[in-house]
């Protein structure tokens, strides 16, 4: 499938623009110094309570603000953790994919629109907004200012309706498989993120345009 003038391509942030959730999860971790395992025994506990299964979708969904989770999660684990920790691992020196970005901006450079699409708790706005220049961005749309949250096809029909385009003008390119099911069950194109290079040609291919 080729897009026409009207397409628009939403990035995800965490785990394409940034690290993998995984390498957040394990500074999350050595920054509140916990065991890996009983962390996210914590979390998935917390999130049971709110009838999610990812751990973070109380807060991605915006449940809970980050002092109330971090609360709660040190209740469940009898530890002190900081109101600010989890915003804290997650953006203190972390690097930004370079190498995503400049590609961000080619397609911007050919007259293409770029969003931002992700799952992200309530106040952190500041804090993405310091490591990527928000004005890169012709649409953002953040899972906890919408009240939904990838892979839920609701997410997918609001960006696109805020990005006044149907949902077949919407390409995601996300890391997370069942984020990329999820939009293309709304109808749109999806680019599951393995690394910059192999993103990159897939949009080539749908964009018919060389990045």
């Amino acid at each position: 499938m080729r897009f026409n003038s009207d397409a628009i391509v939403w990035t995800d942030f965490g785990g394409v623009l940034t690290p993998s959730v995984s390498e957040s999860f394990s500074a999350f971790a050595r920054y509140v110094q916990i065991e890996p395992g009983e962390l996210m025994r914590g979390m998935r506990a917390v999130s049971t309570r709110y009838g999610a299964e990812d751990v973070l979708a109380p807060l991605e969904a915006g449940h809970l603000d980050e002092r109330e989770w971090a609360g709660e999660l040190s209740a469940i684990l009898d530890l002190p953790i900081a109101a600010d920790a989890l915003s804290g691992s997650w953006f203190t020196a972390r690097p930004v994919n370079q190498i995503w970005l400049d590609v961000l901006y080619l397609i911007k450079g050919k007259g293409i629109r770029i969003g931002l699409l992700t799952n992200m708790p309530p106040g952190w706005a500041s804090q993405w907004g310091q490591m990527v220049d928000p004005s890169l961005f012709d649409e953002v749309v953040i899972s906890s200012k919408v009240g939904a949250r990838k892979p839920d096809t609701r997410i997918f029909s609001l960006a696109a309706a805020v990005a006044g385009v149907p949902q077949e003008s919407c390409i995601l390119v996300d890391d997370l498989k069942a984020n990329c099911v999820g939009a293309e069950a709304a109808g749109w194109t999806s680019v599951q993120y393995q690394d910059s290079p192999q993103a990159t040609q897939k949009l080539t291919s749908l964009l018919g345009a060389a990045l």
